[in-house]
């Protein structure tokens, strides 16, 4: 039951990354196309720590999760999904005009 319960958990946590991210480039992109957003939001901290991680090319970084790097591991995938949607995103936009 323990196991289900921690999976549960993982999957709350990653689901609640995407949804913000989501939320994060649809307002960035609302901004890139001039439009006002009435609270912008910072940039999450995930994307933060994926982009340093790639900017370094590091793997991992200090911190209670090197104890579970699969977790860390799941979060990262979910910020490079969403940010190669986004990316995808003004390209196909752009072909349809």
């Amino acid at each position: 039951m323990e196991s289900r319960v921690g999976g549960r958990v993982v999957r709350e946590r990653l689901d609640k990354i995407r949804e913000s991210l989501t939320e994060y480039f649809g307002q960035q992109n609302e901004l890139a196309s001039g439009l006002r957003v009435k609270d912008p939001m910072e940039k999450p901290d995930v994307l933060s720590e994926y982009e340093r991680c790639k900017r370094y090319g590091v793997l991992l970084y200090g911190g209670g999760l090197n104890d579970q790097p699969h977790i860390w591991l799941l979060e990262q995938d979910v910020v490079r999904e969403i940010i190669i949607l986004f990316d995808a995103m003004p390209k196909l936009t752009l072909g349809a005009k």
